[in-house]
């Protein structure tokens, strides 16, 4: 047997700038649980990049949990950033689309900064203090990139802005993704499983651990932690609100545009792992060769089994059966993150929530067929997303936005579809099991860049996050009302990690969110908080789903 259809991966850019080592600071020498480290420092912030929380995950680690990094001699550099977990990115031009357009918008995306391997269970720390007991508060990022792709190591996520003007440490989580962190084996392998499942999951409750661990010794408090991630990366922070062995190692959640209620059913991702089987040749009773298998084959067999898994699916089906390698249920994971309720496990944790206005503009945008859509077009796509409730779909948009353009109600509705309505179901069960607040929010500022077609776009939101608009111009503008908003929602996002609360004195009063009156701060130029903002469309959405059988 051979590995089959699977080829090799392409290479993805690197951004020179970022890419180039740090200069050793002799101060910046620190005691961790495996041995000392050395980093450097930026603007006045210690940065520690790669150091290692796991051991490498290739050979006969692969497929099963990580483990503790083993101890060193000596003083380890941590000046260069640490490799990311093999993957292929799925690129725009893959999706099809006007090709100059395309190549634009993602020159507007940050570009990685690092290697590849299976030697990637490594963070990156930044604190403006190393005096042990300063009790910083502590915010981790989990990245975007669904459960397939991305990494810690991208320029809007460069905690060296955040973490000086809000005194407080970030930590960047690598992890593994795809195939090689999601692959679902155990109902191929039988009970005597030599394979574990959820491991890019076990991954980041690994990092979480050596958090808890060291992060005194980097000046930062072990009881204000703050997990925190966008789309892919919001989706793991739901899942950890549901996983018993994460549970007490973080205080504080944050869920940006990626509500994690349920995901494709066990089912669907053993049938998932047979197409990958058959594009590498290997049968079931093959499956110990695939810790000999390239991971390069590996990840691309994953690609290719999801083109197959998703030319099956229907119009109209829920947004989580279009994810790709996801958790499932077993492995440390009890049940749905969100669904049927919301877990014990989330009961004490405050939660900051929301989503971006236009949160498909991104997609869309890159295909200049969608600069202007006629009623076709936008029929085309209720279909799409709401099957056979289309017509109730636009006819309820259409009598809340009044007068707007066919284009603006496609990008209102998708983001409804994909993001926001789940966000509030999460809310919604979380709030019926009681226990800590919960603040909403929606981003609703669009940015200037081409000509104003992204609008408040799908990862928009986090240079304001990362108080990084000046970095990351080519998705802000640069301007000086985006830098203006990021000082407010960076401020924010320390407050929420410090004290379990967003509000600032920079912000309008922020209440908690309730079912009674829904309030919702809207982040533009001039941010406000509104009750229930967008009430028509969610009960529209509410009873599609009680008409599918998603809500009772």
């Amino acid at each position: 047997m051979g590995f089959g259809k699977a080829g090799m991966l392409g290479a993805l850019p690197v951004a020179g700038a970022f890419a180039a080592p740090l200069n050793p600071d002799p101060a910046a020498i620190v005691e961790t649980s495996a041995g000392k480290v050395r980093g450097g420092l930026v603007r006045g912030v210690h940065l520690f990049r790669g150091l290692p929380y796991g051991e490498p995950t290739g050979g006969e680690n692969r497929f099963r949990a990580p483990q503790p990094r083993k101890s060193w001699a000596g003083v380890r550099d941590c000046l260069t950033w640490g490799d990311r977990a093999p993957q292929e990115f799925i690129t725009l031009d893959a999706a099809g689309g006007s090709s100059d357009l395309r190549r634009d918008v993602e020159d507007t995306m940050p570009t990685y900064r690092d290697g590849m391997s299976e030697d990637c269970l490594n963070l990156n720390l930044w604190t403006p203090t190393l005096e042990r007991g300063a009790g910083l508060p502590v915010l981790v990022w989990l990245h975007p990139g669904g459960f397939e792709f991305g990494s810690a190591n991208l320029a809007f996520s460069d905690g060296t802005n955040i973490a000086r003007r809000g005194d407080a440490i970030v930590v960047g989580i690598n992890h593994r993704l795809g195939a090689l962190g999601f692959l679902h084996l155990e109902d191929l392998a039988g009970a005597n499983s030599s394979f574990d499942g959820n491991l890019g999951l076990h991954d980041i409750i690994l990092g979480l651990k050596w958090i808890r661990e060291n992060i005194e010794s980097f000046g930062g408090d072990p009881e204000r932690v703050m997990i925190f991630g966008e789309s892919g990366g919001a989706r793991k922070v739901s899942t950890l609100l549901a996983m018993k062995e994460a549970e007490g190692l973080f205080s504080r959640a944050a869920i940006q545009s990626g509500p994690g209620i349920r995901f494709p059913s066990n089912e669907n991702q053993t049938r998932r792992t047979q197409f990958l089987l058959e594009e590498l040749d290997l049968s079931a009773g093959e499956l110990e060769r695939l810790r000999d298998v390239p991971h390069e084959l590996i990840v691309r067999a994953g690609v290719l089994a999801g083109q197959r898994i998703r030319a099956e699916l229907e119009p109209g089906v829920p947004f989580y059966e279009t994810y790709g390698f996801a958790p499932v249920i077993g492995s440390g994971l009890a049940g749905p993150p969100f669904d049927p309720a919301a877990p014990a496990t989330a009961r004490h944790v405050p939660i900051l929530i929301g989503t971006n206005r236009h949160e498909m503009s991104l997609s869309y945008t890159a295909d200049k067929r969608f600069d202007v859509v006629d009623d076709r077009q936008l029929a085309a796509e209720a279909q799409k997303i709401a099957g056979n409730h289309a017509n109730i779909l636009l006819e309820g948009y259409g009598r809340s936005y009044p007068g707007a353009s066919n284009r603006e109600l496609l990008l209102i509705m998708t983001a409804d579809h994909s993001h926001r309505k789940d966000s509030i179901t999460l809310v919604e069960r979380k709030l019926q099991s009681g226990g800590a607040d919960v603040f909403m929010y929606r981003f609703d500022w669009g940015s200037p860049v081409f000509d104003g077609l992204m609008k408040a776009a799908h990862t928009y939101e986090i240079p304001h996050v990362f108080d990084n608009t000046q970095l990351c111009a080519g998705m802000t503008g640069g301007t000086a009302d985006a830098l203006a908003l990021a000082e407010k929602m960076s401020d924010a996002w320390v407050a929420f990690a410090r004290d379990g609360s967003p509000q600032t004195s920079g912000l309008p009063n922020w209440p908690v969110y309730d079912l009674t009156s829904r309030n919702t701060m809207l982040f533009d130029d001039d941010c406000r908080a509104v009750s229930d903002p967008g009430r028509e469309e969610r009960l529209i959405w509410r009873q599609i789903e009680r008409d599918q059988g998603l809500w009772s």
